[in-house]
């Protein structure tokens, strides 16, 4: 069971597409810049709420390239690669020889794959970092003043494999390939809350992009910040 849910969305706040005329030189791989973010708490402690943690990104991309549709799961796109015994390597699709998983208590929820429509079997898996297309990295001070990692798939415990990664949609409706400009606001929800796991400590976000090619933006970060400072 993930703790936590991911809701991506895309709220155009000055989306520019260049066409025809002068476009503007970007590089084809996708540029990035910090602008903001912003904590919405659940209301009231409403059952059935989230809270919401919006960061808000500019982006430029030389050839549009950038999003997935909703029902692109297949190669690349796929969430998961499986060891193929017979040929010694990863592969997209689940193989003739995977390697099987006696006991998945010995291994995190993420590192495995229950064939629950074919053998039955758990196969041992990797994720596909081309799955999502905008990658959250979460970065905590304790208190001493040095920020860890906190990686949100892996130190919630083995049962977990929640995640703050998450697909925005095409961004080019008519998928022809120009030049673009624009804000992404991506919302991060949690049905358990971000305070029961960030209400006192400070937090640095680090976030990219991909393209549907794969290419990867460079990596921005925001200031350090707590939930109260920065709550709307």
């Amino acid at each position: 069971m993930n703790l936590f849910s991911t809701i991506g969305c895309l709220l155009m706040g000055c989306l520019l597409v260049w066409g025809c005329g002068s476009p503007p030189e970007f590089p084809n791989e996708p540029k990035i810049e910090f602008e903001s973010i912003t904590y919405k708490p659940k209301a009231n402690n409403n059952f059935g709420s989230s809270d919401t943690l919006t960061i808000s990104i500019n982006f430029q991309d030389g050839d549009g390239d950038l999003g997935l549709d909703g029902g692109e799961f297949s190669d690349p796109y796929q969430p998961y690669f499986f060891f193929d015994k017979t040929k010694g390597e990863w592969v997209p699709n689940i193989p003739a020889d995977p390697e099987k998983i006696n006991d998945p208590n010995d291994y995190n929820a993420c590192d495995y794959y229950i064939d629950e429509n074919g053998s039955g079997d758990t196969l041992r898996v990797q994720l596909n970092k081309r799955h999502y297309n905008i990658i959250v990295q979460f970065f905590m001070d304790s208190g001493s003043g040095d920020f860890q990692e906190f990686d949100i798939r892996r130190d919630l415990g083995p049962y977990s494999c929640g995640t703050f990664d998450g697909r925005f949609f095409r961004l080019n409706a008519d998928k022809k390939g120009r030049a673009m400009e624009g804000v992404l606001k991506y919302n991060m929800t949690s049905n358990v809350g971000f305070d029961a796991y960030f209400q006192a400590f400070r937090l640095i976000l680090k976030v990219h992009i991909l393209d549907r090619a794969g290419n990867e933006s460079n990596t921005v970060e925001t200031p350090a910040f707590t939930l109260n400072e920065i709550t709307i």
